[in-house]
Order: C-alpha cells, then structure tokens, then sequence
C-alpha cells in the first residue's frame, strides 16, 4: 500500500467509555485512514485483471492482493485508487468506477474500504514507485484464474476475495 504517510504511523488505538445496554464500558478502536482497493481489468473483453505478489512482513510470506491502499489526507477515495494503481503498478486506470464500500472490520474498527473496477490501463508516466517496505511483483491473470485461486486458497486477502467475488456475482453477471 504505497502512501506518503508511510513514513509515519498511519495505525493507532483509541479508548474511550461508552454505554451499552445500560452499562458503561470501555471500547478499544483500530483507527486508520480508510482504503481504496482497485480491480484493475487489463482488457475486460480477454478478461485478463492485474493482481499483485506482495511481501507482507506480518505474515512472513508473500501473498496476492489486489492494489490497494490507505486514503491520504485530502485526497478522495477515487484519487488514492488512481494514485495507487500508478505508484504500485506503473499503470493508470483509463476508466475507474466505485463498485461498493464496507467495513472489513466492524467490530474492531470504523475503517471503511472502497472498491474500484478499473477498466483499461495507461501507461502511469512513470510514476511507478512503491514504499521501501514494499517488495511487490505484478502479474497478469485471467478472472477465471483469479477465481480459481480464492476457491483453493491461494488467494487469502480479504479484500481481494471480496472485491473479485463482488465483480463476479453483481457485475460480470448483470
């Protein structure tokens, strides 16, 4: 997720006390910037998407994802889809549109997601470039691919599994 916020943190924990059924208690809250997560068709006749091999230290491994990316301040969730696409892609999206939203993690955090389908690329004018924590490789792969790697498990980002599944059901098939 490529952002000029990498440099600080973007994550942080806020408590605070409310009620609840009558009784006051203490909620713990994830705060983070919201995301923007981008499908990005190549040539939607070909079906063929663009899906990253990304390193996640967290997990130790690399797994795929769609790009995707925290909304920096200012900025509108379409403008971070743009962004992101281009910083870790090197490709603009030609024609961009918002499928859905939602909360990934409701119980834990007011985050929301936004979900882009990006039909076309452009070359991005070069302004290909990702965070130095960043080890990101592109790959080219057909929605029949991509749905047969969420179905066996290779594909395990959830906001990758939704977004594709969002498409597939709702959109692909009218």
């Amino acid at each position: 997720m490529a952002s000029k916020h990498a440099k600080r943190d973007l994550i942080s924990l806020k408590k605070e006390y409310t009620s609840i059924n009558g009784k006051k208690m203490r909620v713990i809250s994830i705060v983070e910037p919201g995301v923007s997560v981008v499908l990005p068709f190549v040539d939607l006749r070909k079906d063929t998407i663009i899906i990253e091999r990304q390193y996640r230290p967290a997990l130790h491994k690399y797994i795929y994802e769609l790009p995707a990316g925290h909304i920096d301040k200012g900025e509108t969730p379409r403008q971070a889809a743009i962004r992101e696409m281009q910083e870790e892609t090197g490709f603009a999206p030609k024609r961009i549109r918002l499928m859905y939203r939602a909360y990934p993690t409701p119980g834990s955090s007011p985050t929301l997601f936004y979900c882009f389908l990006s039909v076309g690329l452009a070359n991005g004018n070069g302004r290909f470039h990702k965070d130095p924590d960043e080890v990101i490789k592109i790959e080219r792969i057909s929605m029949k691919k991509a749905l047969s790697m969420i179905k066996s498990g290779r594909i395990i980002d959830n906001k990758t599994i939704a977004t594709i599944l969002y498409y597939e059901k709702f959109i692909a098939r009218g």
